[in-house]
């Protein structure tokens, strides 16, 4: 009699004590690591320090860009003023899986202000790329003001994965 009650508890108890099948205790989302990239972003334009702008992108994208000293001269001409608010950050993401080579794809959108403006910021971060691991990291940056011009620069996600800073 004694068995069949110790056996239910004992897995009852193993159900219970369990870390997250697996994975650990702790799982960093893709939410957390947008966040975390949107606070290094804010970080950067608030001290307008060039080196922890250039220190946001990943080996790869700036490889890829043209000119990362005009986006980043583009980025701190364009938001003026020491920003005020920040608007939740919405994010998602797109995971590519090849012949068993994982790539993740992170892209994440919020408004923010100044005293002066407001403006809409784009994010692509890779934080996932088994074959190219340079890409890891932040990807793409477009910060554009609202106003009359707003929809031309912005699009669906897809289209905004130019590596850099966007600076029209």
């Amino acid at each position: 009699m004694r068995k069949f009650i110790l056996i239910p508890l004992l897995m009852i108890a193993m159900l219970l004590t369990s870390c997250g099948g697996g994975r650990g205790a702790v799982e960093i989302t893709e939410g957390d690591t947008a966040e975390a990239k949107l606070e290094e972003v804010m970080h950067a334009l608030k001290t307008k320090d060039r080196d922890a702008a250039k220190k946001l992108f990943s080996k790869q994208a700036l490889a890829d860009t043209e000119d990362i000293e005009n986006g980043i001269d583009y980025l701190f001409s364009l938001v003026q003023g020491e920003v005020t608010e920040v608007g939740d950050l919405t994010w998602g993401s797109d995971e590519q899986i090849r012949y068993g080579v994982k790539e993740r794809k992170i892209f994440s959108w919020c408004d923010f202000s100044t005293a002066r403006q407001d403006y809409y910021l784009f994010m692509l971060i890779y934080d996932r790329d088994d074959k190219n691991p340079d890409n890891i990291g932040l990807y793409s940056l477009r910060v554009v003001a609202h106003d009359g011009n707003y929809a031309k620069h912005v699009t669906a996600w897809q289209d905004m994965q130019q590596p850099g800073i966007y600076a029209p």
